[in-house]
């Protein structure tokens, strides 16, 4: 299994790279999508027919890592989390100092560096779009999360 990972400053672009990656033939279950904001995270559940974004059950490449924690509306800065994602997250704080959401994330495979860029991009409410699929169609999926604006991560 493969991630492909690719950051975006706006919902709309987040929402729809998942649409099109959803209609290549990716499964729900296979993609995740971690933001600030639980707001924003809904409206990229609706737009794209998923269940509610919320701390939820998740599972798939991501497992269980923690015990799940309530996320708010309106709360100081927790990740909210929707698809594989959303145990990873579960109850991660963004509002204080400390690398919860990059541990997550480098639990997960990704490599440190990238975990910490990824977690800075979250706190400046961006979108986290990460897509777990087997080998030959990573490439194609890597285009499609190209194809909408996403942010070159460094």
């Amino acid at each position: 299994m493969k991630l492909a990972v690719a950051v975006f400053q706006t919902r709309q672009d987040a929402s729809l790279a998942v649409h099109d990656i959803m209609e290549e033939g990716v499964s729900h279950k296979d993609i995740s999508v971690i933001a600030k904001d639980l707001t924003e995270l809904q409206k990229i559940a609706d737009d794209n027919g998923l269940k509610d974004a919320d701390p939820g059950t998740g599972g798939g490449v991501f497992g269980t890592l923690r015990e799940l924690a309530g996320i708010a509306k309106g709360s100081r800065g927790e990740a909210g989390a929707m698809g594989a994602a959303t145990k990873m997250t579960a109850g991660t704080e963004l509002w204080r100092e400390g690398d919860e959401l990059a541990v997550a994330l480098m639990s997960a495979g990704i490599p440190d560096e990238d975990a910490r860029n990824y977690q800075t991009y979250v706190r400046k409410e961006h979108y986290l779009v990460l897509v777990a699929c087997e080998e030959p169609k990573a490439e194609r999926i890597r285009q499609i999360l190209s194809a909408h604006q996403q942010i070159a991560v460094e």
